[in-house]
């Protein structure tokens, strides 16, 4: 077996088993070696020396084949590195905290947005810095400690359950200390759980709608003021009952008005008097008629 194990443990073994016999310690290591058929395959040693009353050291012990809980832990440490790639390498800005509220992950994103680099927050608490002045908790942290029941005393009525992600939430809110002018940002948490169901850290991402906020802003106030101009306008339609003879139009109430004081009442209209030519001709006619 010994001449199975992998150059680079066979030196170490040899270095732990030596100081174990000469101590007559607890000798205890893992090791790797190749079986014939060029497999790889790991292996626990567990031994304990012990000198016989001849002087002679014989050893105690076990060796248990690990073989299956090294590759879970190799597969266990891909995804880790998978997953801290690609939280770390995405364009939306997101941290992760664990099951004590501490951050794990804190990417580029995050850091362009916020200013705060990775190195200050991860292994800390301290993720509120990014957002508020005073210690308070995150979404995230709501999440961890199964403490929803808070996110309409800290969140107001900006925030809502995810129409996309069962269990997570979201919410909208202005950070006045991010940025020169502060930024609304849009985020959403969700619950991490390990296999049996059980909330072992949260994920968190936000983003930033400063532009889009605004725009709504602005959009919002055009269409007040069109509103507001538009119930200043008055208008006419449908069919006016007008004297034939006279040109008055009768209102709702059956009485008969002059037609410009019926067209004031019901628009903006106003009106300056004057006389056409036409009727300045006949007026001037009538007048010399008269003195005639």
């Amino acid at each position: 077996l010994y001449d199975q194990i992998i150059p680079e443990d066979r030196a170490r073994l040899a270095g732990e088993e030596a100081r174990s016999l000469r101590d007559l310690t607890l000798f205890n290591t893992d090791v790797s070696y190749r079986t014939p058929k060029g497999d790889l395959r790991w292996l626990h040693l567990r031994s304990m020396p012990r000198r016989l009353p001849d002087g002679a050291v014989i050893w105690d012990g076990i060796e248990t084949d690990i073989t299956l809980r090294k590759e879970a832990e190799a597969m266990l440490l891909n995804s880790e590195k998978k997953l801290r790639a690609i939280v770390y390498g995405s364009p939306i800005p997101q941290f992760v905290i664990d099951g004590d509220h501490r951050v794990v992950y804190w990417n580029k994103a995050l850091e362009e947005l916020t200013g705060i680099a990775a190195s200050d927050v991860i292994g800390t608490d301290r993720h509120y810095r990014a957002f508020y002045d005073a210690p308070r908790p995150c979404m995230a942290d709501l999440l961890v400690s199964a403490d929803t029941g808070r996110i309409p005393e800290l969140y107001g009525r900006e925030w809502g359950e995810s129409r996309l992600v069962p269990g997570a939430y979201e919410f909208t809110d202005y950070f006045p200390g991010i940025g020169a002018k502060g930024k609304w940002l849009y985020s959403t948490a969700a619950a991490i759980r390990d296999m049996s169901g059980q909330i072992i850290g949260a994920l968190q991402t936000v983003e930033d709608i400063t532009d889009r906020k605004l725009a709504e802003d602005e959009r919002d106030r055009l269409i007040g003021e069109l509103r507001e101009a538009l119930s200043r306008v008055k208008t006419l339609s449908g069919f006016l009952p007008i004297c034939a003879w006279c040109k008055k139009i009768r209102d709702d109430s059956g009485y008969w008005n002059q037609l410009e004081t019926y067209l004031k009442s019901h628009s903006e209209a106003e009106f300056s008097h004057s006389i056409c030519p036409e009727c300045a001709e006949k007026l001037r006619a009538e007048t010399s008629k008269d003195k005639g």
